[in-house]
């Protein structure tokens, strides 16, 4: 399991950070604005994902087309 945390910690308005989140190159969150969503700053938005490695090694990747990508924090439960 991974479990992504973000939190917008710089906007206050929407529409001022958007990207999208691959894990293992499948997209998994695609356009996310982190001040819509949550919503607000300062917000927690979790969300956790069923996830098989192949290889050895999770791969996690973003896409901006709004400012950078933000993500606050990454939890791995091995099952």
């Amino acid at each position: 399991l991974v479990l992504l945390q973000y939190a917008e910690t710089y906007f206050t308005v929407t529409d001022k950070r958007v990207f999208d989140t691959f894990i293992e190159g499948n997209l998994v969150i695609d356009d996310l604005d982190l001040f819509e969503t949550a919503p607000g700053k300062w917000v927690a938005y979790d969300r956790i994902f069923e996830v098989t490695v192949t290889d050895g090694q999770l791969d996690l990747g973003f896409t901006s087309s709004l400012n950078n990508s933000l993500l606050n924090a990454i939890v791995v439960i091995r099952r």
